[in-house]
């Protein structure tokens, strides 16, 4: 009697929680797997693999990105970029400010950090394109995270949600 009740407590307790770690509107299966891109004589990388789609009935809000446990990579840039279509992939250098990627909005992106994103409802974009651009330290060749991360509210609800692609940025062969 005394277990059932301590773990109906528990059950009460942890559903009273933040949703923080919970699958939310962003939340969709992620595929483990690496992604590598030589520098090619450029300072930075550019990775724009990774998309998100809100599923709620309301705008949701970035609150921070980051780089997953960073290794001798630093986090230059990132940008949540409307598409109807296509990703932006991963390039070396920086995005030029005219890309020529089919239904991507350049023009429309945003800072990730406090980006909005639509529901997809509304019928205004199919999905967001997060782009990161990141750079190695001085004197160092390689670099590497495991993945991406976003924290993001829709509303008072609070979400987490990792992208489990790992990047690595090399100056020579990957």
């Amino acid at each position: 009697m005394i277990m059932v009740a301590a773990g109906a407590l528990l059950a009460a307790a942890v559903s009273s929680c933040s949703t923080q770690g919970a699958i939310g509107p962003f939340g969709h299966p992620t595929e483990p797997g690496e992604q590598c891109i030589p520098l090619a004589g450029a300072n930075v990388v550019t990775d724009g693999l990774e998309a998100v789609q809100n599923h709620a009935s309301t705008t949701a809000v970035i609150d921070k990105l980051a780089l997953v446990r960073p290794k001798h990579l630093l986090l230059d840039r990132a940008w949540v970029v409307p598409t109807d279509h296509q990703l932006l992939g991963a390039t070396h250098g920086y995005p030029p400010p005219h890309y020529q990627v089919t239904g991507w909005h350049w023009d429309r992106r945003q800072p990730a950090d406090g980006a909005t994103v639509p529901p997809l409802s509304s019928g205004k974009y199919f999905r967001m394109n997060i782009l990161v651009v990141v750079r190695l330290p001085p004197r160092v060749t390689r670099g590497s995270t495991p993945g991406i991360e976003i924290w993001y509210h829709v509303g008072d609800s609070h979400y987490y949600l990792r992208f489990e692609t790992a990047l690595v940025a090399a100056q020579h062969r990957c």
